[in-house]
C-alpha cells in the first residue's frame, strides 16, 4: 500500500517484485475492499484516484506467498 498514484512506484514495483519472487502472487484484493472500489481492481491491484474516488490517492496490492501459511 502506498500513498502515491505514480505507476512506476506502484504497479511497476509490484510487477518487478513478482517477477523476481515467483513464489508470490497477487491475491484476493477485490473481495476485501468496498464494492465501489472493487470495480477498479485491475490485475489484482487497486489504484485509488482523488478525482474519480473523492478521496486521497492510494495504491493497494495484496500478495500471498504460495504454499505459505496465513
Amino acid at each position: 500500500c502506498t500513498c502515491t498514484i505514480l505507476p512506476a512506484e506502484n504497479q511497476g514495483v509490484v510487477r518487478a517484485f513478482l517477477q523476481a519472487h515467483p513464489e508470490f502472487s497477487l491475491h484476493g484484493l477485490a473481495e476485501r475492499v468496498p464494492q465501489a472500489l472493487a470495480q477498479h481492481v485491475q490485475d489484482g491491484m487497486l489504484q485509488i484516484l482523488p478525482r474519480r474516488d473523492d478521496m486521497d490517492g492510494f495504491f493497494i496490492a495484496r500478495m500471498e506467498k504460495r504454499g505459505g501459511h496465513r
